[in-house]
């Protein structure tokens, strides 16, 4: 066999491969936020906030917690413990709260919208962590 159709063979059958490994069964989570609370503790500030979330999944899971990102620590995530039970196509409501640096606080607060980080399981999986975008409603 030539390099080129040993090449082509390989591509295949990675290709074949690829396409029958199993697909991650993670929901389709979305919805909005508001912050409720707020509280200055000197450099750190308590955020209270509301979220209203939407899994759009057939998939029913737990969500265990929720996390930002840290802005002066990219690497280092803000998490809040969550017990929430979502059935598949299914809206639920929770509140967390955060202790986030104020620095963090004043910029994560500047846009519209953030990503929260969910950490879920499902039935028959690993926990795991979706990235959800949620708007910020306002009242």
């Amino acid at each position: 066999m030539t390099l080129s159709l040993r090449l082509l063979v390989l591509f295949l059958l990675c290709v074949f491969l690829i396409c029958t490994l199993p697909v991650s069964a993670t929901p389709a989570l979305a919805g909005t936020y508001k912050i409720t609370e707020n509280t200055d503790l000197g450099s750190e500030v308590r955020i209270t906030v509301e979220l209203h979330l939407v899994n759009a999944s057939d998939t029913s899971v737990t969500i265990t917690s929720v996390a930002v990102r840290s802005i002066s620590s990219p690497l280092h995530l803000v998490s809040a413990p969550a017990n929430l039970f979502m059935q598949s196509r299914s809206k639920a409501q929770t509140t967390v709260q955060f202790l986030i640096p104020k620095k963090d606080f004043a910029t994560w607060s500047a846009g519209p919208h953030r990503k929260f980080l969910v950490k879920f399981h499902s039935a028959d999986e690993k926990p795991a962590l979706a990235n959800v975008l949620l708007l910020q409603t306002k009242g």
